[in-house]
């Protein structure tokens, strides 16, 4: 009995979501202030300050592949870039020196950058998803063409993400060749800070 009585409910719930959806007044452009600069349209889209919008259709999905030209956008007054594919946003030009793994935390927990912080070193996972093997041997770093980063070595980035049973390393991706491989902690590697997701 309480098992069909919550279904009745979950029902009555979804019909009342529906029918006020589509009673909402449809007229209206500006829609709903949801954060001081965020809006959220009557037809779904969220609304940016700069008036650009994001829908669902538009929603970062890792499963897509998009060209460069449409997979990344400037942000920060171009000083980061939005990857459209994973929704993260990351440094346009990273820094170039070498660090140590826990510096390399340090750093991007501290960075101030396109006047924003909340920066964090990347999981591995999504560093990984920048890479593009497929734009030929002889081209570095394994990037897609038309992506609008700079500084970008050929070398290893650190990553967040630390095998578990080797705490002493830490995973890093090479832009080099692509290849995700380990090293310790102490190493120097370079620092690709991003923001959002996780």
């Amino acid at each position: 009995m309480t098992k069909k009585m919550g279904m009745a409910v979950q029902s009555i719930m979804i019909l009342f979501i529906v029918l006020f959806s589509l009673t909402a007044d449809a007229g209206a452009a500006s829609g709903v202030e949801v954060s001081g600069d965020l809006t959220i349209s009557n037809a779904g889209s969220l609304i940016f300050p700069d008036g650009t919008a994001q829908t669902t259709a538009s929603a970062p999905t890792w499963y897509q592949v998009l060209p460069a030209l449409q997979r990344f956008q400037l942000v920060m007054g171009g000083n980061a870039v939005l990857d459209r594919e994973t929704g993260l946003v990351w440094v346009k030009a990273p820094d170039t020196l070498p660090w140590e793994w826990h510096a390399a935390v340090s750093y991007c927990y501290s960075l101030d950058w396109g006047g924003r912080s909340g920066w964090r070193l990347p999981a591995a996972t999504e560093l990984a998803s920048l890479v593009d093997k497929s734009v030929g041997v002889n081209i570095t770093p394994k990037l897609p063409i038309g992506h609008p980063f700079a500084n970008i070595l050929p070398n290893a980035y650190w990553s967040s993400s630390a095998p578990a049973d080797y705490p002493i390393t830490a995973w890093s991706v090479n832009m080099g060749d692509g290849t995700v491989n380990y090293g310790d902690k102490s190493s120097g590697f370079n620092a690709w800070c991003v923001r959002g997701g996780q």
